[in-house]
């Protein structure tokens, strides 16, 4: 009764595969159906604890990257506070941080890869901003950046339906298959 692991990529698929598993087989037992964020908290939270850093409640991060856009006072001032910006940005930093880029670092990367200078400059400061002000906290990007492969136990870890992966994840399943 060792336990498995299936990593999902949506929401959806969580409670569809666990009806279709009972459907399929009777029932099961010790089965854990999770999404990427779920098994990067599963992996990476307690690195993260154990360094002094605390869970961000589940929308934090959307509402202080919209907050710290829409107090900056550059390039994006004008769309700064538009739903859809802020959404994009979140969207951004979701990318960014799944290529394992570090955002407070990211002025040296844009400089001079944008149509307007001032653009390259007003992201980098948004982004150095909101790392800085949730500097003590962790979410699931962070955790996926810092997961260990052999906190995972169980007999094994299967991927069912996950269609696109980001570099960061695929370098966890990686070593989770090297593990295993």
């Amino acid at each position: 009764l060792s336990p498995i692991t299936v990593l999902v990529g949506t929401s959806l698929q969580r409670p569809f595969l666990a009806r279709w598993l009972a459907a399929r087989l009777g029932g099961h037992a010790n089965v854990r159906i999770l999404m990427p964020g779920d098994l990067a908290l599963l992996l990476g939270a307690p690195v993260l604890v154990e360094a002094g850093r605390r869970a961000l409640p589940p929308l934090a991060d959307r509402v202080l990257l919209a907050e710290v856009a829409r107090g900056h006072p550059g390039y994006f001032a004008p769309v700064a506070e538009t739903p859809g910006f802020a959404e994009a940005l979140y969207r951004l930093v979701r990318e960014l941080k799944g290529a394992g880029t570090d955002l407070a670092a990211l002025a040296a990367l844009l400089d001079g890869l944008t149509d307007a200078p001032e653009k390259a400059a007003s992201l980098a400061e948004i982004f150095a901003n909101f790392e800085a002000r949730r500097a003590g906290f962790y979410g699931p990007d962070d955790a996926l950046a810092v997961a260990d492969p052999r906190r995972l136990d169980g007999l094994a870890l299967l991927v069912w339906g996950v269609l696109d992966l980001s570099p960061a994840l695929e370098r966890l399943l990686v070593g989770v298959a090297q593990r295993l």
